[in-house]
């Protein structure tokens, strides 16, 4: 269905994914719950493309959730609808992909969005240097340790120590994700992406040391990699070599990043010891995810047999939502109106926390007794994780499937983008993040419609003699 004023159109889709992205680097948290209510709402009523459509789309899907929690309340005897309703909440940013808006995507856009994605990276990479720089000179005297925690750009506009909160997690994993969607679209647009605003933004994004964003972003990389190596249609073959040099390029870029960690931050690096034996090894092991997560496998399947096939349901277990409204995920609490404890979380999971909370090793996120993965087991089961791996494994056929010379760049760009996003679930709630999880949705849901309006140049007879004569 063509849109009346597409120009229009697009210059208001842009506003509200410029929104989106000030809202990820915004200090101010708790729009995070809002904020994708916020881009939805404007999708529909301001954009306006298919706003009918869209609308019976999130009215049907409002029903399916319904009838969803139904049928856990009967099925859980310990279920609570207060949680099941803050957990849609928790995941606002998914519903953005029920919205349809293809018709007003095409490569002048596509190309906007990159020039717009760079700036804002490009002027947050600055300020997070200038943080780091800053606590470099007047406090830790190297770019090592915990250093790195004072990159938080306009997540937290303070110059010193960073604040506790994960202000430099928000950073790192923003401006890591959103930069591959614009380099990639750079690419894709046969443009070069400036030295020096790729250099400052992958620089930055090393300094602030958030080492699981930094392995787990080559892990996508490489595994992208694999499937493009292995995956690729036989008949693609012929302009796939032609291509070699991106991936080349991407094998160059693992090799300068390690190189880099291993100069600048030994001590950073030497913790992964550390993190596997308190992890993996028997006699060595305090690692509450670890403890966690063998409670959830063996205790909690015991007590409630149906869980590891189903879950317990929606806001039941340890996704965010049910951490929040138990009230002592977050330091300033909740009101009493919203306190709302589920007893498996109470029973398995909150002794853990309040244990880690209170002991004198800490290491962040890579010791949380809870995760995205744990969370899907745990609220939804192995149906979950086979639901999502259909999905995923339908969209990144239906991708490679389509490959040509020309889109080449932005299924690369998506590939790695889906694969991190999936890898970071292994470390926190990461996928309940609304700040950042947000704007990452919009730019590659974005590219992923123009893939399949990105036709390969078909040259005629005519055209290869005309350039044959040229040459």
């Amino acid at each position: 269905m063509p849109v009346r004023n597409l120009q229009l159109a697009q210059n208001k889709f842009l506003i509200v994914y410029v929104i989106s992205v000030l809202l990820c680097f915004s200090p101010f948290k708790t729009l995070s719950l809002i904020s994708p209510l916020i881009v939805i709402l404007l999708m529909i009523f301001s954009v306006k493309v298919r706003p009918h459509y869209n609308l019976t789309k999130l009215f049907v899907f409002g029903i399916l959730y319904s009838f969803l929690g139904a049928f856990y309340f009967f099925v859980n005897r310990d279920f609570l609808v207060l949680n099941f309703l803050f957990y849609l909440l928790t995941h606002a940013p998914f519903i953005f992909l029920i919205l349809s808006y293809q018709e007003i995507v095409d490569r002048k856009m596509i190309q906007r969005m990159a020039s717009i994605t760079i700036k804002i990276l490009f002027f947050e990479a600055i300020l997070g240097f200038l943080q780091v720089l800053y606590r470099v000179i007047f406090i830790s005297r190297n770019f090592d340790g915990g250093t790195g925690d004072s990159a938080m750009g306009t997540v937290n506009l303070s110059f010193g120590i960073g604040d506790g909160l994960a202000s430099n997690v928000y950073f790192a994993i923003g401006l890591s994700a959103l930069g591959v969607l614009a380099i990639a679209s750079r690419l894709f647009e046969n443009r070069k992406v400036t030295t020096w605003s790729f250099l400052m933004i992958m620089f930055t994004w090393i300094l602030a040391s958030v080492m699981h964003s930094i392995f787990l972003m080559m892990a996508a990389i490489f595994i992208t990699s694999g499937i493009l190596v292995f995956l690729m249609p036989k008949n693609k073959l012929s302009f796939f070599k032609k291509q070699l040099n991106a991936i080349r390029s991407i094998m160059g870029i693992f090799i300068v990043v390690t190189i880099f960690l291993l100069l600048i931050l030994p001590s950073n690096l030497t913790l992964i010891q550390s993190y596997y034996e308190k992890t993996f090894d028997p006699e060595k092991m305090r690692s509450t995810k670890s403890i966690a997560t063998l409670a959830t496998v063996r205790e909690l399947s015991e007590d409630k047999v149906y869980q590891p096939f189903i879950g317990l349901g929606p806001g039941q277990y340890t996704s965010r939502a049910s951490l929040i409204l138990s009230g002592e995920y977050i330091t300033s609490g909740i009101p009493d109106f919203l306190h709302s404890v589920s007893p498996d979380l109470d029973r398995y999971i909150l002794p853990l926390w309040r244990g880690y909370k209170s002991d004198t090793f800490q290491a962040g996120s890579t010791y949380f007794p809870f995760y995205s993965w744990l969370s899907v087991y745990g609220e939804w089961g192995l149906l979950g994780f086979v639901i999502l791996g259909l999905f995923l494994t339908r969209h990144i056929l239906k991708m490679i499937s389509n490959v040509n010379q020309v889109n080449f760049y932005l299924i690369i760009g998506v590939l790695i983008i889906i694969f991190y996003i999936f890898l970071l679930g292994v470390q926190d709630n990461y996928w309940e993040w609304g700040q950042f999880i947000l704007p990452i949705l919009i730019y590659a849901k974005t590219l992923y419609y123009l893939i399949f309006k990105a036709e390969p140049v078909v040259e005629t007879s005519q055209q290869s003699d005309n350039n044959q004569s040229v040459e």
